[in-house]
């Protein structure tokens, strides 16, 4: 698949709102905006930044191909991590 192909299976997918909703899954359950290191266990923190490597490749090509649909998924992430801060 070439770069144009991408895109646009990308643009499809983000402009669909339950596409857009299902990449938002993606990113959340490949931890993509985890900052955390487990030095207890170094194979479970090699194979979670594997996950998130993945998951942030995923925000980097939202990013490229569709930077509106890339600021909503930032301030929706900002908003919820308010939510959560307030919260505590």
């Amino acid at each position: 698949m070439n770069n144009e192909e991408e895109k646009i299976i990308f643009n499809n997918v983000l402009n669909d709102r339950f596409g857009y909703e299902f990449i938002k899954i993606l990113i959340e359950e490949l931890g993509a905006f985890e900052r955390g290191v487990n030095f207890q266990n170094r194979d479970i923190d090699m194979f979670n930044r594997g996950k998130r490597e993945k998951g942030q490749w995923l925000i980097d090509k939202i990013q490229e191909y569709d930077f509106e649909k890339y600021k909503q998924l930032m301030t929706e992430r900002k908003n919820l991590w308010k939510k959560n801060k307030e919260q505590d």
